[in-house]
C-alpha cells in the first residue's frame, strides 16, 4: 500500500535519451539526479482513522440490530468512543 508523504526513498537517476526524439531535432536527454520516489507501507502498520474522535484507531466489532436483521459493523476500540466507523 502506497501513502502520499509518508514512506518516501530517493532514487539515483542517471540521464537517459528519449527514443525516437531523432525526428523533433536533437537528441532530447530526460534529465537524471536525485527523485523522491513514494515507497510501500505493509498494511499492517497502517491504522484507521475514526470519524468521530478523529484518531488512529484498532477496529472492533459489534452486532446491530437492522430492520430484524443482526448486522455486523465496525467500530472504534479507544477508550470512551465507540462509535461506529461505517455509516
Amino acid at each position: 500500500m502506497i501513502v502520499e508523504n509518508l514512506n518516501v526513498a530517493k532514487r539515483h537517476t542517471r540521464p537517459r535519451p528519449i527514443r525516437d526524439s531523432s525526428r523533433m531535432g536533437g537528441a532530447q536527454v530526460v534529465p537524471g539526479g536525485i527523485l523522491d520516489k513514494p515507497a510501500p507501507v505493509p498494511v499492517a502498520n497502517v491504522m484507521v482513522v475514526c470519524p468521530v474522535c478523529g484518531t488512529p484507531t484498532r477496529v472492533g466489532i459489534a452486532e446491530k440490530e437492522v430492520k430484524g436483521e443482526t448486522v455486523r459493523v465496525r467500530v472504534c476500540k479507544r477508550e470512551g468512543c465507540g462509535q461506529e466507523i461505517d455509516r
